[in-house]
């Protein structure tokens, strides 16, 4: 009988791994004696002299020591920080590497968890796979006596400062060191999250493809000291800040923002242009994170909808309305379901301000709506749906089929819940036809995914 993988690797092993593969985290996956070892940092093809750092029941993880062997698909990153900072988990690979291997996770997790060949198309590039966040969010510390703020270690809240972020927009470091040297000078704390002590939690930036930013403080408490000194310090050294809000967060949660905001200064929204449109967002609005990538998976979307000429066409977990206002000038009318009231606000508005008419939006559950719907006979050509990572709730599958759309497009940021969802509507009559990924978060492991299902 063959022993457990704990019988065979013990931690502080030192091994030399062939990389066969990468998984969903962009982790090389090697094999010891039939078991599956993780891999940070390494490619497929390459030998790597590694330390073993944790072993479980049928796999184990491990750290690279030594590359013995290098892929010619590897680079060097273009970050100081790659390796310690759990932001982005590729860099160490060259862009067209990273889209090959984005292509093959798709590939690979639809045809095993949806249980069918999807045929999946080349991953859809990025012009620029370098300053493209439009929205970042950075967890804060104390370090030397000093606030810091940065991204998580890879698996830990502890923070690695950071001072140049390559994938952020250029103003976003620019508006977080304002806020340091602020709360260095009037020493203002940084959440501590064991003791649950201190004010400033998070620094949340948003920037447009103007330049213009809005900063979100998130806090633990309403009353932040020296607020006018923050103001001023923002207004002078960051002339493009168009919005200062504050959001309390007092309960003990990885959620970022509180669920209300007060404007400090200027707009209680950011605005951006997408597909000739222009959208207001507001703090607690959903908006894809690479504005002009979403311009392309919205129009590789409308590419796989096909004629919308008289069609309706139904957009689930809308958001601020980019998905149904995009559609909205080609189809006959478009509904919206979306649970965030400031972001059925922002929707509405979003239409008039676009002199949109045949589009309009309903606030609450999906899986409350939509019953709804089915009930009064509605039924809409085309349904889109970009749902939260976890996917549609089974109720909300069982609803779509009841609808009887002729199409489904569904969009995801998680291939695997996507997949799951994919297979129920295949048992209720859909058959998925083809895939398109989308290069959404370059130089990360996310993925945003395009699957085009069918009335079968």
């Amino acid at each position: 009988m063959r022993g457990k993988i704990s019988d065979m690797l013990k931690k502080n092993d030192i091994l030399e791994l062939e990389i066969q593969a990468l998984n969903s985290d962009m982790q090389g996956i090697a094999r010891h004696e039939g078991k599956v070892v993780f891999l940070p940092f390494s490619l497929p093809g390459e030998i790597i002299r590694a330390k073993i750092v944790k072993v479980l029941k049928s796999y184990a993880y491990a750290k690279p020591l030594e590359i013995l062997q290098k892929s010619p698909d590897r680079q060097e990153p273009p970050c100081d920080i790659f390796y310690k900072c759990g932001g982005c988990t590729c860099q160490h690979m060259t862009y067209e590497t990273t889209l090959i291997q984005k292509r093959l996770i798709v590939k690979d997790t639809l045809s095993k968890i949806a249980g069918a060949k999807i045929p999946v198309a080349k991953c859809i590039d990025a012009d620029s796979s370098l300053n493209y966040r439009n929205k970042t969010s950075m967890p804060l510390a104390f370090e030397n006596g000093k606030p810091v703020a940065g991204f998580f270690y890879p698996r830990s809240h502890r923070v690695v400062p950071v001072t140049n972020c390559p994938v952020a927009r250029k103003p976003t470091m620019q508006v977080m060191q304002s806020v340091l040297s602020w709360m260095e000078e009037y020493n203002i704390p940084p959440y501590n999250e064991n003791a649950h002590t201190g004010l400033i939690r998070h620094i949340v930036i948003r920037v447009n493809l103007e330049g213009e930013c809005m900063l979100i403080l998130v806090t633990r408490e309403k009353q932040i000291p020296y607020k006018n000194e923050l103001i001023s310090r923002l207004k002078q050294e960051n002339p493009y800040i168009v919005s200062i809000i504050s959001s309390v967060q007092k309960k003990r949660t990885n959620t970022i923002l509180g669920e209300s905001f007060a404007v400090l200064h200027g707009e209680n929204h950011i605005k951006e242009e997408l597909l000739g449109l222009n959208f207001r967002i507001s703090p607690l609005s959903f908006f894809q994170i690479n504005t002009k990538q979403a311009e392309k998976l919205y129009l590789a979307a409308m590419e796989l909808a096909g004629d919308l000429e008289g069609k309706k066409v139904l957009d689930l977990y809308c958001g601020a309305g980019t998905i149904a206002l995009s559609f909205a000038g080609k189809c006959k009318e478009v509904r919206g379901i979306e649970i965030v009231p400031a972001a059925t606000d922002d929707a509405i508005l979003n239409a008039k301000n676009n002199n949109i008419t045949n589009a309009s939006f309903h606030l609450g559950k999906v899986e409350d709506i939509l019953p709804q719907f089915v009930k009064e006979n509605y039924k809409p050509d085309i349904i889109v749906l970009d749902p939260p990572r976890k996917g549609a709730e089974p109720s909300v599958i069982e609803a779509m089929a009841k609808l009887d759309a002729e199409k489904i497009i569904y969009i995801s940021c998680h291939v695997a819940s996507q997949a799951r969802d994919i297979a129920r509507l295949t048992a209720l009559g859909y058959a998925p036809i083809k895939s398109i990924p989308v290069d959404m978060f370059s130089y990360t492991s996310g993925i945003e995914n395009i699957v085009l299902l069918q009335k079968a």
